[in-house]
């Protein structure tokens, strides 16, 4: 998926031999991490502080629940060190692959804002071969899988990606922008779950992608309307508090991202945007 690069892959990428818990245990000390999930139709991301691992054998999966992560660990392929330069600064990148997707999960220590020397030390206590750039180029190339889909739906994808502006979640958004509302907004995916609160303020259309920009620059999210086949907004209750909520699906009904605010009051207003 496009991202408006904000880190790109560098030179020297490790791939780690030992259990992805004792990596995620080890590197979640509480510093701010720029964490990253993704699946086929968005990309969820924001700077938290990582910190009180759950692990749940019966469920194999590890979560995260101050900070709204969980990953399946019985999902999980291929993990990897990565090198990177992130807004010009060089950091340091721990990412899990799961079917078909090389970064399901990033993990990003920041300098200056990360505790890079504990993050770093941390990785090097596990085993781990080292790759050259080529090779682990050439593995995330392999590796990639993206949907097949049939040709009446790939014109659908191709329209809906080359009009962006005429999908109903652009103009919610704007609304979002223009109002300061405050959103939740979750990945969902059988392997990865993560939700965070941001404040959108930056919109961007760029080939059919969606891109937000929270207004403290934490956190940002990314949807592909070429996968956003259907969004269903329905009103629910969080901890005895009242949501209006939009589910992302995919063409076959697949749900892939959720945004909600608080109040039934959005029910209205969003659908008449859906018209």
């Amino acid at each position: 998926m496009h991202h408006p690069n904000s880190y790109q892959v560098a030179r020297r990428t490790l791939r780690f031999t030992g259990p992805v818990t004792s990596l995620l245990q080890g590197i979640s000390c509480g510093a701010p991490l720029y964490v990253h999930a993704r699946n086929w139709m968005a990309e969820l991301a924001s700077i938290v502080p990582l910190s009180g691992m759950v692990v749940d054998e019966d469920e194999k999966s590890v979560f995260f629940p101050e900070e709204g992560l969980n990953l399946s660990v019985q999902a999980v392929e291929a993990v990897h060190g990565v090198e990177i330069e992130y807004r010009n600064r060089q950091a340091l990148a721990l990412e899990i692959a799961t079917c078909g997707e090389p970064r399901t999960l990033s993990v990003v220590a920041i300098p200056n804002i990360s505790a890079m020397e504990h993050f770093t030390r941390s990785l090097n206590h596990h085993p781990a071969d080292v790759l050259m750039e080529e090779e682990y180029q050439k593995w995330r190339e392999e590796f990639i899988i993206r949907p097949v889909i049939c040709s009446c739906c790939k014109a659908a994808a191709d329209e809906r990606r080359a009009f962006p502006e005429l999908n109903p979640l652009t103009g919610i958004f704007c609304h979002a922008i223009e109002h300061k509302l405050e959103l939740r907004c979750g990945i969902v995916s059988p392997v990865i779950g993560f939700t965070t609160w941001l404040r959108p303020k930056d919109m961007q259309l760029s080939n059919g992608i969606l891109g937000i920009i929270a207004e403290d620059g934490k956190s940002m999210l990314e949807v592909d309307f070429g996968i956003c086949h259907t969004l269903r907004i329905v009103c629910r209750s969080y901890d005895d508090e009242p949501f209006t909520e939009i589910c992302l699906y995919d063409s076959l009904g697949t749900a892939h991202f959720r945004i909600a605010a608080r109040g039934w009051d959005k029910d209205a207003l969003w659908r008449s945007m859906c018209c």
